[in-house]
């Protein structure tokens, strides 16, 4: 489209399409050798995004916009993430540690009772076949990403589990904010 042809009748309502959105056109001059303009840079005027943006020497048919850019850096924190490598139990030793552990138990019929010797027996026996592992990662700057968590040495992570608080969860980014 060659927006230095407000006439044309793919063109005339471009303009007023750009502002609408509240976008301004950077440069508007010739982009192109035959002295169109072709190509734009467009930003939202509210951002002031774009500082100065320049028509450079001719690379091929179209000239090269270049622009300076101010945007701040992502801010990074740490973060702890906590995991247990639940893949590598030996389900069998912890089928049969989980049945010896209720096997003696002198149980009552009270709920709560129940439930926190439930809990407290779970996690014993959970602590010693997949016992917590904490590190932490930069968070913030690219380097977590969905699929799999990227680790300072720029490795992924074997896929984990991770959690918030008591909750087991097996979405990959529960993560505890350090």
């Amino acid at each position: 489209m060659y927006v230095d042809r407000p006439s044309a009748s793919d063109v005339s309502h471009f303009p007023s399409t750009v502002e609408n959105v509240g976008f301004y056109q950077h440069e508007s001059g010739p982009t192109h050798i035959h002295g169109h303009t072709l190509d734009l840079v467009l930003s939202h005027q509210e951002d002031n995004l774009i500082v100065k943006c320049s028509v450079d020497s001719l690379l091929s048919d179209h000239y090269v916009i270049s622009f300076c850019m101010q945007c701040p850096t992502p801010v990074t924190h740490k973060i702890k993430i906590m995991s247990r490598k639940l893949n590598s139990v030996n389900k069998m030793e912890y089928q049969s540690d989980l049945s010896a552990s209720f096997r003696f138990a002198a149980l009552g019929v009270d709920v709560n009772d129940l439930t926190v010797f439930y809990n407290g027996v779970t996690r014993s026996i959970l602590d010693s076949h997949a016992p917590v592992k904490a590190s932490t990662a930069d968070f913030g700057n690219g380097t977590h990403s969905h699929g799999r968590q990227s680790w300072g040495d720029g490795g992924t992570s074997p896929p984990t589990f991770r959690w918030v608080g008591d909750t087991t969860s097996n979405a990959p980014h529960i993560c505890v904010k350090e």
